[in-house]
């Protein structure tokens, strides 16, 4: 199905909470295994609805941050996710210790009951409302970013418009459009101070109600980190540290030789090659053409992937004023279809997009099938080895968009 052919209806949240506690109840006096398992795919089906029109909703209103009716449908749900996350919980609560879990687990596998430990750890009914003004405070700071208009080059831009320019070959082109953007963060730096204070503030809070040391322990059952702690981290870090900040320092002073500067800015960083860094050689439509011949040839089951989402349009991926900034990708579990987001500025983010974001998509893609809606995409850490892998994957086919150019190898060294 087209995503303009998605309908989208507003739930009720007291209707699809007293369907939850009903489900819940039958799922606590069920007599046997085959009751619970019926009752999990009762409660998935009403997880999947309320979510996808949650997604659906989110998704309209990054597409147009102006629209008010838009406006209007993501607010309704900063409020109702957090209610109807808390009836997920309860059920959550009641799964762990079930009757049947061990036929369960034979249907299953252990992960959904790692899940639902992991929920248990970063909700409860106490702090609902914490997390209405959390999703308030987060809707407040993106709409702020994406409230810029600056004037660059004689055109009104936002903020992913003037990042284009701060990869100009032009060194004072660099440094204004690094100014330009920048100021607007300058200028706005009461509002987003005070936004930040209160997300701090707040997910202190909530940690204290939820009986965590601090927010980091609550970040990580959020991020459902279950196979490696803070520890395990602290110890990554050290090795970044160690072996590769002194190759970074080392490609920067390569860098900088590059394009014969006596000091690299901070201005300079996103620049690589003295005569400008590589560009998709075409249009938003030409960068599409060429992503189909890439994803037709690297794999039938690409093919297919990139088809469905041309065919049912489940991509916006131009940039425009009053759109989100970032790219994403998300994925309506009803329609069973990823959706990708972006906005792209002529820079060789555009396929970077086209790789990354589908590399999500695809795995979403490939997991549409899977029974369970905790099943559809794995950790968030563990998710970004499919999209970074997609990149990588995909590599072979660049030329597609930045074409060959004679060029003297030396001078790159």
């Amino acid at each position: 199905m087209k995503y303009s052919e998605m309908k989208y209806v507003r739930p009720d949240i007291n209707e699809a909470g007293k369907k939850f506690t009903e489900l819940i109840n039958s799922f606590k006096n069920a007599k046997s295994f085959e009751e619970e398992d019926s009752v999990i795919g009762s409660i998935n089906d009403l997880k999947n609805e309320f979510n996808s029109m949650s997604v659906i909703a989110s998704i309209n209103y990054s597409i147009d941050e102006t629209n008010e009716s838009y406006e209007e449908e993501f607010v309704y749900f900063d409020n109702s996710k957090p209610v109807f996350e808390d009836y997920a919980n309860e059920f959550y609560k009641v799964l762990v210790s079930c009757k049947y879990k061990e036929q369960l687990i034979e249907k299953y596998g252990k992960q959904i009951f790692i899940k639902a430990e992991l929920k248990n750890k970063c909700m409860n009914n106490s702090i609902v409302e914490d997390l209405q003004e959390e999703n308030r405070l987060a809707t407040d700071y993106a709409k702020l970013q994406s409230s810029a208009k600056i004037n660059f080059d004689g055109k009104e831009r936002n903020l992913n418009g003037v990042m284009a320019f701060m990869e100009s070959a032009d060194k004072e082109t660099r440094k204004k459009a690094f100014d330009a953007y920048w100021k607007f963060y300058s200028d706005n730096s009461k509002s987003f101070d005070e936004l930040f204070d209160k997300l701090v503030k707040l997910r202190n809070n909530i940690s204290e109600k939820l009986g965590s040391k601090n927010f980091v322990e609550t970040g990580y059952a959020r991020m459902e980190r279950y196979d490696y702690d803070q520890k395990n981290v602290e110890q990554f870090r050290k090795n970044i540290l160690k072996y590769f900040v002194p190759l970074a320092t080392k490609l920067s002073e390569k860098q900088r030789k590059r394009l014969s500067l006596e000091k690299l800015m901070i201005y300079d960083i996103p620049l690589q090659f003295k005569f400008g860094n590589a560009t998709p050689k075409g249009n938003y439509e030409w960068i599409m053409d060429n992503g189909k011949i890439m994803y037709d040839e690297l794999s039938q089951e690409t093919s297919e992937f990139f088809d469905y989402m041309i065919k049912n349009e489940l991509m916006d991926l131009e940039n425009r004023q009053g759109k989100y900034l970032g790219g994403f990708c998300d994925y309506i579990p009803k329609y069973k279809s990823p959706y990708i987001f972006s906005n792209m500025n002529g820079t060789s983010g555009d396929v970077e997009v086209l790789t990354h974001e589908a590399g999500h998509a695809f795995q979403r893609y490939k997991s549409r099938n899977m029974e369970l809606s905790e099943y559809l995409e794995p950790s968030f850490d563990a998710s970004e080895i499919h999209s970074m892998s997609m990149e990588f994957l995909t590599y072979p086919w660049m030329n597609l968009f930045f074409k060959r150019i004679p060029i003297n190898l030396n001078s790159l060294t």
